[in-house]
Parts: structure tokens; sequence; C-alpha cells
């Protein structure tokens, strides 16, 4: 059955959620307690406890918010970008413009969700039981954009010349690498900048069919 949630119990998880990024960020998971979430997030630990069963459910409500704004975030610029493709653009630029665009909307954007979202990964190579539900939202993800190349290409008459899954490993780890150096050169993350750079990469892993 599905948790009927009120707007007054969604607004105190969010804020918890916000309070657990930042504190993740510059502490990791296992170094943030409950106390200093709560704190961070100006409740009580009732209140988390009343909302999350422990610390992991909180990290798969943070991935789950930001999965759900990222698909709706997808659908909204495939249609746009679908829209503004130009007639006598290659079909592999158009492609792979379309591909960058898509994949960097579910990219995070600032310092602190970068790296919540390394140290979330971090988290679930440690924690077997987190592991499970980390995987299932991060395939649900890569599942979404890998349908959405798949068509994309067979429509622009192109094919993955790799696995599918090995894609969203590629573009994750160049973008992932990208914006920590940025943070490293003490720069802010110039994610939007990187359409050039994603759709590059993409152009070495299709092939016309």
């Amino acid at each position: 059955m599905t948790e009927v949630v009120s707007a007054r119990r969604a607004a105190t998880r969010d804020r918890l959620a916000d309070a657990a990024v930042g504190i993740f960020a510059e502490r990791g998971v296992l170094g943030a307690s409950v106390e200093e979430l709560c704190k961070a997030a100006g409740f009580t630990r009732g209140a988390f406890y009343s909302n999350f069963t422990n610390r992991n459910e909180l990290c798969l409500y943070i991935l789950n918010r930001r999965l759900t704004g990222h698909l709706d975030n997808a659908r909204g610029a495939l249609l746009t970008l679908a829209a503004e493709i130009p007639e006598d653009q290659a079909q592999l630029d158009a492609l792979t413009r379309l591909g960058a665009s898509l994949f960097l909307s579910a990219q995070p954007q600032d310092r602190a969700t970068v790296l919540a979202t390394s140290e979330l990964r971090l988290h679930a190579v440690r924690d077997p039981e987190f592991r499970v539900g980390y995987m299932a939202i991060i395939n649900q993800l890569g599942a979404f954009f890998i349908e959405i190349m798949e068509q994309a290409g067979e429509f622009f008459g192109l094919h993955l010349n790799v696995r599918p899954d090995q894609v969203i490993t590629i573009l994750e780890g160049v973008y992932e690498m990208s914006a920590l150096i940025d943070l490293l050169n003490g720069e802010e993350v110039q994610s939007t900048s990187r359409i050039e750079m994603i759709a590059e990469v993409l152009k070495g892993l299709f092939t016309e069919a």
C-alpha cells in the first residue's frame, strides 16, 4: 500500500534530507550522527525516528527524491530538445547532444550534492544492506536514460557499440571525476559547460546501424 504523506510530514522529511546532504558532504554518511542531522534541520530525535527507521532509510529517501526530480527534468528536456533539433543537423551530433543534455540534467550541480553523492556511493559499497536499495534506484535511472538513447539511436539509424550498462559507467566516471577536479581547483562545479565533453564521449559509443 502506498503511504499517504501529509504536506507537513513531507516538509519535515525534506528538511532532514537537505541537512543530511550538507553533513554527508563534509563528514561522510557514517560520520553524521542522528543528533547532528536533527540539530542541523532544527528538529529533535523524535522527529527523525517518526519519519525514518534509520540512517539508511534517510539515504534512500534522498536518492528517491533526486530520482523523481531527475526523471521529471529529463522528460522535460527530451521534449524540448527533440523539438529544437535542426532538420539539417548531423544525426550523430543531434543524438549525442540530446543524450548529453539528458544525462547532465540528472547530475549533481553543486559542491555539497557532488560530495554527498560520492559519499552515498561509498556507503553502498561498504554496507550490503543499503547497497540493495541504492542499486535499485541507480538502475532505474540508468535504465530510463538507456531506453531513451536506444530509441533515439534507432530513430537516427545509429546503435550502441558497447553494452548499455557500460554507457552509464563511462559517462558517470567522466562527469564525477571532472566535477571533483573542479572542486580540487577551488572552483564551482561547471556542470552545464560539460555538454560538449559528454557529447564527444557519447560520439565514441555510437556507430551507424
